[in-house]
């Protein structure tokens, strides 16, 4: 097996049995090999260092660490005469550099590199394949091979929605993120992810649908503001994943999110017009609604500061204005303009922003190049069949629905005026 859980990778294995052994040999680390070149030599550069470095710790309590100059040959040797008379150029090469990390331990690191790319991109090798469903292709995405990047983009992805006033109009009118914000919160992912995590056409998914068009259906909600909700979930996942995820989402997963969120949720179950039917088509949409009517209104900040304060109640008090900070840093200025969020001003909290910036830079690096993905199933919603109570598998901020929930009473019992 490819060590991809059966749930996932049922169709990748019957459509593509021919081209196994190729696959699992070469996998994704050979495809894009020259791509990344300059990147996996510094990786193992860095490892050979390190366990060079920690090897020679290891010696030093019994009086002795490895040559700062590993020679290929004669006494000081570690590697037999054969091998020595073929590496011979190369021992002239690494004598003109300095000599360097040991060879034996870059060896050694480019081996654990090779074993950690073929595992890390391992789920990646499904959406290049054609025979793969979309929604199978989407529920690889957030429950196993970028359920955490993906997550916060649909958390921070909310906020656009908040930007446009006759949005956050009807929100705040509500009162629902302002008096029990944790439940809203609730209410929409787990509804979000019945859809994604079981598709699209699935009996739980049409549940999941017709409850959000009897929500819905209590407001008059305009055809525009549906389409842009609907590119929030699409479009800003994508872009999301693009800047701070290890690798950038393919044209296969950007289409499934337009068949399976766009076309089937939005066109087929909730009745929009006009949603786009390709990605470029959902871009430009969602880019040409939110120049034209993201602004800043007081229902947009009261709505987008509740729903702040619910992302960071879980850490200790003293934390979280800088937690506010740092989750500033993932937003573009137009929309912290239009809901009211603004950067602390003073050398200190710029020096602040400066290093979660930096993060935000090296920890896709570190994902890509240092950690492989969980086999673990980080999906939310239980599965099976739907049942009255349905516990869901973790709690992001408050424990709403501890004891379970029904997916055709999620969200507001009634209208409230």
């Amino acid at each position: 097996s490819l060590g991809i859980p059966s749930s996932i990778s049922r169709n990748y294995l019957e459509s593509n049995r021919s081209a196994l052994p190729t696959d699992w040999v070469m996998g994704y680390y050979y495809t894009g090999l020259l791509s990344s070149l300059p990147s996996r030599v510094f990786v193992i550069l860095l490892i050979s260092s390190f366990l060079e470095s920690a090897f020679n710790l290891c010696l030093q309590p019994f009086g002795t660490t490895l040559p700062s100059r590993l020679e290929l040959g004669g006494e000081e040797g570690y590697l037999s005469s054969w091998l020595v008379k073929s590496w011979a150029p190369i021992q002239r090469c690494w004598r003109s550099v300095g000599g360097g990390p040991s060879p034996f331990f870059l060896l050694l690191a480019t081996v654990l590199h090779i074993v950690q790319q073929h595992f890390r991109f391992r789920y990646d090798r499904l959406h290049k394949n054609n025979s793969t469903p979309p929604s199978t292709v989407l529920a690889n995405l957030i429950s196993y091979d970028l359920p955490y990047v993906t997550r916060l983009s649909l958390e921070l992805g909310q906020f656009r929605t908040f930007g446009i006033p006759t949005i956050s109009r009807l929100l705040h009118a509500t009162r629902e993120y302002e008096d029990s914000c944790g439940r809203r919160y609730d209410d929409t992912d787990l509804i979000l992810r019945e859809i994604i995590e079981n598709g699209s056409t699935s009996e739980r998914a049409r549940k999941a649908i017709s409850r959000l068009n009897e929500i819905h259906g209590r407001y008059k909600i305009s055809n525009a503001d549906f389409l842009y909700t609907l590119g929030v979930f699409i479009v800003v996942p994508a872009r999301f994943i693009g800047r701070y995820g290890y690798r950038p989402l393919g044209p296969r997963e950007k289409a499934a999110l337009v068949a399976e969120l766009g076309l089937r949720m939005g066109g087929e179950g909730m009745k929009i017009e006009g949603v786009p039917g390709t990605w470029e088509e959902m871009e430009a949409m969602f880019d040409a609604y939110e120049e034209r009517a993201m602004r800043h209104s007081k229902d947009n900040e009261k709505v987008a500061r509740a729903t702040m304060d619910l992302f960071v109640s879980k850490c200790p008090k003293f934390a979280r204005r800088a937690l506010k900070q740092a989750a500033y840093c993932a937003m573009d200025e137009r929309l912290k303009t239009a809901c009211g969020l603004k950067d602390e001003e003073g050398l200190s909290w710029r020096c602040f922003r400066c290093l979660v910036q930096a993060a935000l830079v090296v920890l896709p690096f570190v994902e890509r190049y240092f950690t492989v993905p969980s086999t673990y199933d980080q999906r939310r919603t239980p599965a099976g069949k739907a049942c009255p109570l349905m516990r869901p598998n973790w709690h992001p901020f408050e424990k709403t629905y501890e004891h379970g929930y029904d997916i055709e009473k999620l969200g507001p019992k009634k209208k409230t005026h």
